[in-house]
């Protein structure tokens, strides 16, 4: 009974340490580009240069998961969610290995609060990646890129995050600009859910104090 206890504790107390420790992005070894998120020339070729922000993920297991990337973009006073996705579809029926790609593209407006609470979040993340693994990105799995442009592209990942830790949350909050955008009829406006807004800026608070 008490080998039993101690082994629970010993698993719980691996799993918090885990949770704490996730609390940086890691650096990639170049800008946002194909060759470190190995996207498919596809998205690659509807990227702009003038994003501000951008979240990518794709599952580097199987090929046939879509490729899903959202950027915030600026075009004179007004900022924009643009949502690419690219994904392998059967080209023709009955014939195997026959593939072909399918993509899309969608643009929504998203007003200058609402877009500069996910710009205050990312750019925080990005600018105080760390390095914690040996191993470079994870190949045989997730991971979910966040890019800035500051002078630069600035690019960091996240490597399946534990969903309670401050980059799990942060990952999700990626995922809701997809969500948002899927929601939201091609150039109507986006409305953020309170509750999303209190995630981004709890997540944005808790941050700069764990970075100081």
């Amino acid at each position: 009974m008490i080998k039993a206890t101690l082994s629970i504790l010993l698993v719980l107390n691996l799993q918090a340490t885990m949770i704490a420790q996730q609390i940086y992005l890691e650096p990639v070894e170049d800008t946002f580009d194909a060759r470190n998120m190995f996207m498919s020339t596809e998205i690659t070729h509807q990227l702009s240069q003038d994003a501000i922000v951008r979240f990518y993920y794709s599952n580097h297991v199987s090929s046939y998961m879509p490729e899903k990337l959202i950027a915030i973009e600026k075009e004179q006073d007004q900022y924009y969610i643009v949502y690419h996705s690219s994904r392998f579809v059967n080209s023709l029926f009955g014939k195997a290995n026959t593939m072909a790609t399918k993509k899309n593209q969608k643009k929504v407006t998203l007003s200058t609060s609402d877009a500069l609470l996910y710009i205050e979040l990312f750019a925080l993340a990005i600018k105080n990646k760390k390095k914690i693994s040996t191993n470079g990105t994870k190949r045989d799995g997730i991971n979910y890129y966040f890019s800035i442009s500051d002078q630069g592209s600035k690019t960091a990942y996240i490597w399946s995050p534990d969903k309670k830790s401050a980059m799990g949350r942060l990952q999700k909050i990626g995922i809701s600009l997809i969500q948002l955008a899927n929601d939201t009829d091609e150039g109507k406006t986006v409305r953020l859910p309170a509750t999303l807004i209190k995630r981004i800026q709890r997540l944005t608070k808790e941050l700069k104090e764990l970075y100081v």
